[in-house]
C-alpha cells in the first residue's frame, strides 16, 4: 500500500463486490505493521488513514467488534475516532466500550452519544461512566440528555440532582425548577446534605410547606440579612394570599436585636411600607438592645413626616379641584338658557268629530 489516502478514498468510492475484502485486509495489515515500525514522519501521518481503512474493511466483513477495537486502541488524538465511528455506522456496537471511547476527545464523544440514544441506551452510558469513576462526564451526559429529551433523562433525575449539587451548583436550582421527575423528599435531603438553602426553600415551597421554607431562611438569617426572607414572603403572599407569613416573619425578627435592627431598616420601604412604624416600635421589648436604635427611629420619624406632608399636599390639591368644580357648576346653574318656541300639537275637540246621524 503505497498511498494510504488513495486506498481509503477508493474503499469509500468502490462497491465491495469489485475487490476481495480479505486480500485487501491482508495488504493493509502488512502496511500498517511496516509503518508502525518505520517511525518516519510520513509513516506517522499515514497510520490513521490505514487504521480507518482497516476498520472499514472489518466492517465490510461483518467484524464490527474488531473494527471498534482497532479504532479505540489508537492513542487519543491520533485520529478523529468519533467521526470514523459515525461514518461507518458503528454506534450500535459501542455497548461496553463507553469508558474507552470517552478518552478520545470528550466533547466529540458526548455529541456522538447524545446523537445515538436510540442505539446506545442512556442506562448503559450512565452505568459505564459511573463505573469508570467519571462523575463530571456523567453529569455532562445527563445534562445534555435532559435538554434534548427530559423524558429520557427522567429515570436518572435523582442521580442528576446529586451530581449537580456536588459538581455544578449553579445548575441545581434551574434543574429543580424545570424538572418534574425527581422525588421531592430525596431532593430536599440532597439539598440539606450539601447545605444548599435556595434548593431547600424551593423544594419545601413545591411541597406546599411555605412556613417550613420561611423557617429555613430565618434560621440562616442570624447575620441580620432579611432580604431573602422578605422577598420569599412577598412572592408567596402574592401567589397564595397567606398573610400569616408576614406575622411569622415579624415575630421571628423581633426575637433578636440583630434581626430587629434589620427589620427596622426595612420598615418604610417596599414591601414593608404598609407597616405602622409607631406600632412596631411600641412592640419592642422594654429591655431590647437594638444597635443604632436612635438612628432607626429618627429615619422612621423623618419618613413619617415626609409622608404626612405629601398626604396634606395631596389633600390640598384635591380640595382645590373640588372647589373649582363647585364654582363651575354654580356658574352653569346661574346662566340663562334660550329655548326656541315650538307650536303645541292641536288636540281634537268633541265638536270636530262627525255625528252618528250625519254619517248615516
Amino acid at each position: 500500500v503505497a498511498d494510504a489516502a488513495a486506498l481509503l478514498g477508493r474503499l469509500k468510492a468502490w462497491a465491495p463486490t469489485l475487490y476481495r475484502v480479505d486480500a485487501v485486509q491482508g495488504a493493509v495489515a502488512r502496511a500498517t505493521a511496516m509503518r508502525a515500525g518505520g517511525g518516519g514522519a510520513a509513516d506517522h501521518l499515514e497510520q490513521p488513514l490505514l487504521m480507518e481503512a482497516a476498520a472499514m474493511l472489518h466492517t465490510l466483513s461483518g467484524q464490527h467488534d474488531a473494527a471498534l477495537t482497532l479504532l479505540l486502541g489508537l492513542p487519543p488524538g491520533q485520529m478523529d475516532v468519533c467521526a470514523a465511528i459515525a461514518r461507518h455506522n458503528l454506534q450500535p456496537f459501542l455497548r461496553g466500550r463507553i469508558a474507552a471511547l470517552a478518552a478520545h476527545g470528550w466533547p466529540a464523544v458526548l455529541a456522538l452519544l447524545l446523537d445515538a440514544t436510540d442505539t446506545v441506551r442512556p442506562a448503559d452510558v450512565v452505568a459505564q461512566l459511573g463505573a469508570a469513576a467519571q462523575p463530571e462526564r456523567t453529569l455532562d451526559y445527563l445534562h445534555g440528555l435532559f435538554e434534548a429529551d427530559a423524558a429520557a433523562a427522567a429515570p436518572f433525575a435523582e442521580q442528576q440532582l446529586r451530581l449537580y449539587a456536588a459538581h455544578r451548583r449553579d445548575d441545581l436550582l434551574p434543574f429543580l425548577r424545570q424538572s418534574d421527575h425527581y422525588p421531592l423528599r430525596a431532593a430536599l435531603s440532597i439539598c440539606e446534605e450539601f447545605e444548599f438553602l435556595d434548593g431547600e426553600v424551593f423544594v419545601l415551597h413545591r411541597m406546599g410547606d411555605n412556613h417550613g421554607a420561611l423557617a429555613r431562611i430565618l434560621e440562616r438569617s442570624s447575620d441580620g440579612n432579611l432580604d431573602g426572607a422578605i422577598a420569599f414572603v412577598q412572592e408567596v403572599v402574592q401567589e397564595t394570599g397567606d398573610d400569616e407569613l408576614w406575622q411569622r416573619l415579624l415575630t421571628h425578627a423581633m426575637a433578636t436585636p440583630t434581626l430587629t435592627a434589620a427589620l427596622l431598616d426595612h420598615v418604610g420601604r417596599a414591601p414593608l411600607a404598609q407597616l405602622a412604624p409607631l406600632a412596631l416600635i411600641q412592640a419592642l421589648p422594654a429591655d431590647a438592645a437594638v444597635d443604632n436604635l436612635r438612628a432607626h427611629v429618627t429615619r422612621l420619624l423623618v419618613q413619617s413626616r415626609s409622608r404626612l406632608e405629601l398626604a396634606e399636599q395631596t389633600l390640598a390639591v384635591c380640595n382645590a379641584e373640588v372647589a373649582e368644580l363647585a364654582r363651575e357648576r354654580h356658574r352653569q346653574l346661574q346662566a340663562g338658557e334660550i329655548h326656541e318656541a315650538r307650536p303645541m300639537p292641536r288636540r281634537p275637540r268633541s265638536t270636530d268629530r262627525p255625528s252618528s246621524s250625519s254619517s248615516s
